[in-house]
């Protein structure tokens, strides 16, 4: 689990995985799907499947570069 100063939107491209938002709840996510990720929201992406899980992250300009 881990948190940024900045909010970011996750798409995701592959596989099958978890979102664990703040209160621990989790929630299946796979190719096609969006995530929106708040400024300091406690967050965890964990793959659930036997192939890669893969997604893209955008950030703002002041994100992790």
């Amino acid at each position: 689990h881990h948190r940024h100063d900045f909010p970011h939107l996750v798409k995701i491209e592959a596989g099958q995985g978890t979102v664990i938002d703040p209160e621990g709840n989790e929630h299946p996510v796979g190719p096609g799907d969006y995530v929106y990720v708040a400024d300091n929201e406690t967050h965890c992406f964990k793959n659930r499947g036997e192939t890669s899980f893969e997604f893209v992250c955008v950030v703002p300009e002041r994100g992790e570069k």
